[in-house]
Formats: C-alpha cells, sequence, structure tokens
C-alpha cells in the first residue's frame, strides 16, 4: 500500500513539474533560481537564462549564496543571492549579460523574491536595473528620472506607510515595462505582494491566473512610472541585468534576492500549478488509489477470482 502512495505521488510530482514548465515556457525569456553550489554567486551561470557562458560578475559588492525562499505555491528552485556592499559611496552590483531579449514594442515583465535583511536609512538602496530601466525595492529614488535628457523608466516601491522594507519579511516584487523598445508611449508598472496576498488573489472567485487588477487590488505597494513619450528605452543582448545595494553612509546594508524572471506575459513570470490539471491529476490519483486499495481488501478477506466470478472462501467450502 505505501509504494502504491509513493509511486503516484511521484507521478503527480513528475507530471505537475511538465505542466508548470510548459505553461508559460514559451513566455520566459530568462530565468535564474541561483541553483549552484559553492559560497558566492561571481563566477556562475546556467542555460535557464538561455546561455550558461553569459555569467555573473561582482563589482564592490559581495553576492553570497544562502537557502532559497519558498512562497505560497510559486514554483521555486535552488539558493537566493545575499547582496551586501561591501563599499561606501560606490557602486556595488551583481550583473549578468541578456541573453534573450524581447521583441521591440513588447512588454517587459520582471519578477522576483525580495527581502530586506538589515534595517536602513534614506542613504540605503536596492533594486534591479539595466541601462535604460531601473526599479528600486529601497531607497528614495524619484519615480521618474533623467537620463540623456530624455525620462526613462524608475519608480521606487518605498512609500511611506506602504513601505515593504520590513527586515525578514519577504515580498514577490514584480514590474511590467510597457512598450519596452518602441519609441511610442512607455510606462512602468511596479507591485510588490506580501506571501498571505499572493495566497488570497488564487482564491478570489473566478481566478484563472494573475491579472495586474488583481496584483493592484492586492499589492502592498504599488507604483506608476510614467507616461513617457519618445524615449526607446530598450532591452538588447547589449545590456546587462544588475542586482545592486547602495550604502552611501557605510558598508554592511544587505538585501537577499530569489527566483529572477523576465518574460513578456505576466503568468510567465509567475508560474503556479494549474488549477484545472491539477483537479483532473487528483481526480485519477485517487480512483487509481481506490482502484488499487479495493483490489488489496479483496485479497486480505480470502476472496478469489474463478472464471469471472468471485467466489468468498466460505462458499468454496462448503461446495467441498
Amino acid at each position: 500500500m505505501k509504494s502504491v502512495k509513493n509511486n503516484i505521488m511521484v507521478v503527480l510530482m513528475v507530471v505537475l513539474g511538465l505542466v508548470c514548465s510548459n505553461s508559460a515556457q514559451a513566455e520566459v525569456l530568462m530565468y535564474d533560481g541561483f541553483n549552484y553550489s559553492g559560497t558566492l554567486l561571481d563566477g556562475n551561470g546556467d542555460a535557464n537564462w538561455g546561455d550558461a557562458s553569459k555569467k555573473w560578475a561582482t563589482s564592490d559588492a559581495l553576492a553570497v549564496l544562502t537557502d532559497g525562499f519558498t512562497f505560497g505555491n510559486l514554483v521555486t528552485e535552488g539558493r537566493a543571492v545575499n547582496m551586501i556592499a561591501a563599499v561606501t559611496k560606490g557602486d556595488p552590483s551583481a550583473s549578468r549579460q541578456v541573453a534573450v531579449a524581447p521583441a521591440e514594442g513588447s512588454d517587459l515583465f520582471v519578477s522576483f523574491l525580495y527581502r530586506l535583511n538589515t534595517g536602513y536609512t534614506d542613504n540605503d538602496g536596492s533594486g534591479i536595473r539595466s541601462a535604460d530601466w531601473d526599479f528600486w525595492t529601497c531607497g528614495g529614488r524619484q519615480d521618474q528620472y533623467y537620463e540623456n535628457g530624455e525620462i526613462t523608466y524608475s519608480g521606487s516601491l518605498k512609500q511611506g506607510n506602504n513601505d515593504i522594507n520590513n527586515t525578514g519579511s519577504t515580498y514577490l516584487v514584480v514590474a511590467k515595462f510597457g512598450n519596452i523598445g518602441g519609441f511610442a508611449v512607455q510606462e512602468a508598472n511596479f507591485w510588490a505582494v506580501s506571501e498571505s496576498s499572493f495566497d488570497a488573489i488564487q482564491i478570489t472567485p473566478g481566478f484563472t491566473e494573475f491579472t495586474e487588477e488583481l496584483l493592484t487590488s492586492y499589492s502592498t505597494s504599488r507604483n506608476t512610472s510614467g507616461p513617457a513619450t519618445s524615449v526607446g528605452a530598450a532591452f538588447t543582448t547589449n545590456d546587462y541585468v544588475e542586482m545592486f545595494v547602495l550604502d552611501s553612509s557605510g558598508t554592511g546594508f544587505n538585501v537577499i534576492l530569489d527566483e529572477l524572471r523576465f518574460g513578456t506575459t505576466l503568468s510567465s513570470v509567475l508560474p503556479i500549478p494549474e488549477p484545472a490539471t491539477l483537479g483532473l491529476l487528483l481526480i485519477g490519483s485517487l480512483a487509481l488509489l481506490r482502484r488499487r486499495r479495493t483490489g488489496e481488501i479483496l485479497q486480505e478477506n480470502g476472496a478469489f477470482l474463478k472464471g469471472n466470478h468471485h467466489i468468498p472462501r466460505q462458499q468454496k467450502n462448503l461446495q467441498k
């Protein structure tokens, strides 16, 4: 009996993995779950990024691999990265070259798990950035800033009472950069969601997938940047993705980042098991388990099969 249950669980896990990976795989551009050995991120890189030869390189920062996060039923793997500012007033970061870029004019979605690991002041900052856009999970950066005379994407999730920087708490951070690489109106949106809110979204009546409206309704912090016009903020294979920490008053400020995803749809950067598929798998597994259990009960009661009929042991003795 125990082996039957174990076999069913193995089948469920395998099929579930296929469901989760296949449902959004076509829309995922790059992913890093930091599934590396060793102690430091520097020099690591895997094929989930699209090119394993494009490895992480650090500058003025310690990028220490640590235990990975779990977050509700978000699909996760591997470890996490503790980003530590190693210099004062420098530019501590870990960067990796873009391996797969979105088509010009498409939307770019980014998500990752974030945890503030120490206290912070307005002199500290952290976040994700590339050459033409950045957004801050910690720090007082303005919603928009100018680069080469043009407004580019930028945003901060530090918003007074809606600050997500509670030491030891983990948040799912999501950003959407609209019309990336295009020259029409560009706008960026930013959300931060707690684990309890992430779970609550999925039990909303009629839920089938994550939407921007649901993120807005359940987000702990939200920000919008733009619209910026005639900018052409891009994200190409000539660019680099940077995870950064800034400490203008000292060293040691640090955050933990995990499950970094880039995609062209919201669902591609928020992979979860599909409810309908899981239901069918569960029903089929329970039916298989019940069928096998019924057979074992018949064997335990001494019933045996003769021709096409079950004849209990007691009747067999009377026939002798």
